[in-house]
């Protein structure tokens, strides 16, 4: 179980922190007009990083749930299962928020869904998680 805890903390930190990073560096490129990162550009930015963290708790609990179940029950093709899951995941999460706050640009929760998803399924394929001997070494969780 604790391979499956770091391994699912790892890929969704990567997409905590890396993707406000590119929203940042994305829209100083565009709106900047050259001007070099700001102090307030900095706070910003650890700011929506923290919102992220916070707000994507129940999204990690449940993609770790998910690992946990995976490999539980089938070992075969189990990075699949997972990615699939994991973006399964996150677009429920952001259906849930466009849902709960309508009033937000739907491109930007698309635009930032997808990079979600990009940076989850690249983390999910970059990662090792570690299996040990054939089967799954996981408690049951009784």
């Amino acid at each position: 179980m604790k391979q499956a805890l770091k391994y699912s903390l790892k890929v969704w930190l990567t997409s905590c922190i890396v993707v406000p990073l590119v929203w940042a560096v994305g829209f100083q490129f565009i709106y900047s007009n050259n001007q070099p990162f700001s102090p307030t550009t900095f706070l910003s930015v650890l700011f929506i990083i923290a919102a992220t963290i916070l707000t994507s708790f129940i999204t990690w609990l449940a993609f770790y749930l998910s690992i946990i179940g995976i490999l539980r029950y089938s070992l075969t093709h189990y990075k699949l299962k997972i990615l699939l899951t994991g973006e399964a995941v996150i677009v429920i999460t952001f259906i849930v928020f466009m849902k709960a706050f309508p009033g937000f640009d739907q491109k930007v929760y698309l635009v930032n869904m997808a990079c979600h998803c990009l940076v989850i399924g690249l983390g999910i394929w970059l990662y090792k998680l570690k299996l040990l001997g054939t089967t799954p070494n996981i408690e049951p969780l009784t």
